[in-house]
């Protein structure tokens, strides 16, 4: 676990993670894929 700009993460930090994909989905929300595996759903009105 770890604290940046003062949110709490789980796991640990890696450094040179960048986004590889962002696929749009209904609404304006975005399906943003990392280098690292990882997916996130992002809604820019939140």
């Amino acid at each position: 676990m770890y604290i940046l700009d003062d949110i709490c993460y789980a796991g640990e930090m890696q450094n040179d993670i960048r986004i590889t994909e962002v696929k749009p989905l209904c609404g304006g929300i975005m399906l943003v894929t990392f280098s690292s595996g990882e997916k996130q759903l992002f809604d820019p009105k939140l």
